[in-house]
């Protein structure tokens, strides 16, 4: 356990130097190098940790993903998850720019899409249990990846500023959620 928090430790303090390495200069110009002279480790400990700046790079988003959802219990309510994202974009907006751009729009849809897809079933099975009904599992499936699918690609064109009004975009996910998932549940659901 002890060697366990240790390692985390290491991990975190390793991506804290990234992080402040990312706002002086461009992920392509970091070394690992100056990643560890930033933290007073040396290269040996990063490559025990992770395999290059990439790996380093994913594992830290995934971290503070992580860290926000658990901190914000998010709930089936679909406000406070598409607000949650818009939020998140802000405070992140200069490390979620490098994934796209060193990684590409992929990486950060997977990255997003494991994120949110259990926020999306819980609102799922809200609408589930307000209509009275329920869906089979693959539907619901079927659905989450629909819908999980659809949220992390507007949430990179947020990202890339292609959304013109941010209370705007969050009015139509709300309503597109609030509206489509109750017809849907209500003709695909069977009674309970």
């Amino acid at each position: 356990m002890k060697h366990e928090i240790q390692s985390l430790a290491t991990k975190q303090a390793l991506a804290d130097s990234l992080k402040q390495l990312l706002v002086k200069k461009s992920f392509s110009k970091i070394t690992v190098t100056e990643i560890v002279e930033n933290c007073g480790f040396n290269r040996k400990t990063f490559y025990y940790h992770f395999e290059d700046i990439y790996s380093l790079l994913r594992w830290m988003l995934e971290q503070d993903l992580l860290s926000v959802v658990d901190s914000n219990e998010l709930t089936s309510d679909p406000e406070k998850v598409i607000r949650f994202a818009l939020h998140y974009i802000k405070q992140n907006r200069q490390l979620l720019t490098c994934v796209i751009n060193e990684l590409g729009h992929d990486e950060l849809r997977n990255f997003l899409y494991d994120d949110f897809s259990a926020p999306i079933r819980l609102i799922i099975q809200k609408a589930e249990t307000e209509t009275g009904r329920t869906l089979d599992d693959a539907y619901r499936e079927y659905l989450t990846s629909f819908y999980t699918s659809g949220m992390t690609g507007m949430i990179v064109r947020v990202l890339l500023r292609k959304i013109p009004s941010e209370e705007e975009f969050i009015e139509d996910m709300i309503t597109t959620f609030h509206v489509s998932l109750a017809a849907l549940v209500q003709a695909r659901g069977r009674r309970i």
